[in-house]
């Protein structure tokens, strides 16, 4: 019998723990937030290309959004080489991002931001942050800072999720960036 609870109060206490993952992912992917994340990256995407070429430490208060859901993007761009190293950096304050949903999301910003999933280099950090990098020649760097984001309406987000829902799943593997000794 004292089995029978103790199972009874295992299978709450999971059912609890699911419930409310799903209620945090239902959040962070709503066709209503990604849209506010949109706004928000446009707001990032002016930032970076407005700050001086010589930027030493980006402006955290121009550099990063935080949404209503408490996911937070980091944008910023540099030239140490020939190309024009962009990086999207992807956290929740709330703890953990999954996987899946991460990549969904990461899928919506390269979407908007006009880069191919293909050539996006994909980290996680033993933090939970992921960190998206891609390079861009000065044609493509120049196409990107005269491109307006296009965001898409709320009736076009049904058909925007299939796409960034393909799109997460051919990211390719997602490397570990190990966190600096300290």
């Amino acid at each position: 019998m004292s089995w029978a609870i103790a199972a009874l109060i295992l299978v709450a206490l999971i059912a609890i723990v699911v419930l409310r993952g799903a209620r945090k992912y239902r959040r962070l992917l709503a066709p209503e937030h990604l849209l506010e994340l949109g706004g928000g990256l446009a707001r990032l995407k002016e930032a970076v290309f407005s700050a001086p070429p010589d930027l030493a430490e980006p402006d955290p208060e121009r550099h990063s959004f935080v949404s209503s859901a408490q996911l937070i993007l980091a944008y910023t761009c540099s030239r140490p080489h020939e190309a024009h190293q962009h990086h999207l950096s992807l956290s929740y304050r709330g703890g953990p991002l999954a996987l899946g949903a991460a990549g969904v999301v990461i899928a919506f910003c390269a979407r908007l931001l006009g880069a191919p999933v293909e050539h996006l280099q994909v980290g996680r950090s033993d933090r939970g942050v992921y960190h998206i990098a891609w390079a861009l020649d000065d044609p493509a760097h120049e196409a990107l800072r005269n491109a307006t984001l296009a965001i898409p309406t709320i009736a076009e987000m049904p058909s925007v999720m299939a796409v960034c829902f393909q799109d997460a799943r051919r990211l390719g593997p997602i490397a570990r960036i190990p966190s600096a000794p300290t």
